[in-house]
């Protein structure tokens, strides 16, 4: 495993969190797009990986770097890469580096190692790899006495996704805290130690009939939010629920900790199904509490289609 850091360090929070950008993925529906379309508008993005693509006018994994700027609790991210992709993501991260916002939390890149989309890890796997980073770093900060623990909770998120520009990090993480870590506040987060509670969070918006057969779909308690089934790609016969579930999950420690168990019960399956993190997710459910919370969409970039849509929808915004 290759990584690589950046120059920036933050203030450092007794409870912190870290994030995890998912992208060692080699966008084979993107480039087969690119390559069918006659326009020739699209050239320049061959080769791109999804989480660089311009999106109203910056990288995709860029708009992820604005909403943990200047939050207190994230203080670390990791992006997990391929070796084929990686210098493409140092030079992104020279130019984040070399930017006049400041506040942007270390950022530290981690190669999977593969070199094409026929060995790639998958999700998972690089969830594990960036989860075992992450307490290695959390251990050696320990270790050289510094007041830090060495469990923390994980954002992580897929590099080729985004929120609607209604989404407001600090107000999830703030209710997260609140609900399942005992703090009243973000303010409280220093006085506070890790908490034991084990409970997860994942989002959830309302999709249709159609966003049923495409999408991961969570079945939830009406009281609690409480996740109680995972269905990945149902189709709307198989389920009356249409809460569609992106790859923006929050997972506590005990949930990593699961993360090298599901993947050595599968060792031997395809790849499918350690590629998909929601498999994970419908794993989780059955030993750990999962909670939804609403937003109001996303935009899931996997071919040219869509990212066309969301490069428009962020350009219009001039956000």
């Amino acid at each position: 495993t290759h990584t690589h850091t950046s120059s920036h360090f933050s203030p450092h929070n007794p409870l912190s969190m870290k994030l995890v950008v998912l992208a060692a993925g080699y966008g084979t529906r993107l480039t087969r797009d690119i390559a069918a379309d006659s326009s020739g508008r699209y050239a320049h993005l061959v080769g791109l990986p999804k989480p660089l693509l311009p999106v109203g006018g910056k990288p995709l994994i860029t708009r992820w770097m604005e909403h943990v700027a200047g939050l207190p609790l994230i203080d670390g991210v990791y992006v997990v890469v391929n070796n084929t992709n990686k210098e493409l993501f140092v030079k992104w991260l020279a130019d984040l580096s070399s930017s006049k916002d400041s506040s942007y939390p270390p950022v530290t890149l981690i190669s999977d190692g593969s070199t094409t989309n026929d060995n790639r890890s998958g999700a998972v796997a690089a969830m594990h790899l960036a989860a075992a980073r992450i307490r290695e770093d959390c251990r050696a900060n320990h270790d050289r006495g510094a007041d830090t623990n060495t469990d923390v909770d994980v954002l992580v998120v897929a590099g080729d996704t985004l929120l609607l520009d209604d989404f407001r990090l600090a107000d999830v993480l703030r209710d997260f805290l609140a609900k399942h870590r005992g703090a009243q506040s973000s303010s409280d987060q220093q006085q506070l130690s890790v908490s034991t509670h084990n409970s997860c969070m994942v989002l959830t918006y309302t999709t249709d009939d159609d966003g049923a057969s495409k999408y991961g779909i969570l079945e939830l308690d009406s009281g609690s939010n409480k996740v109680t089934a995972f269905l990945e790609k149902p189709g709307p016969a198989r389920t009356a629920s249409r809460q569609a579930c992106p790859c923006v999950y929050i997972l506590s420690p005990a949930a990593l900790d699961l993360l090298p168990v599901f993947l050595h019960e599968r060792r031997d399956a395809p790849l499918a199904e350690r590629d998909a993190p929601g498999n994970f997710v419908r794993y989780l459910i059955d030993k750990v509490d999962v909670f939804a919370v609403p937003i109001s969409g996303r935009f899931d970039v996997g071919g040219l289609a869509s990212y066309e849509e969301c490069d428009a929808y962020f350009l219009a915004r001039g956000s």
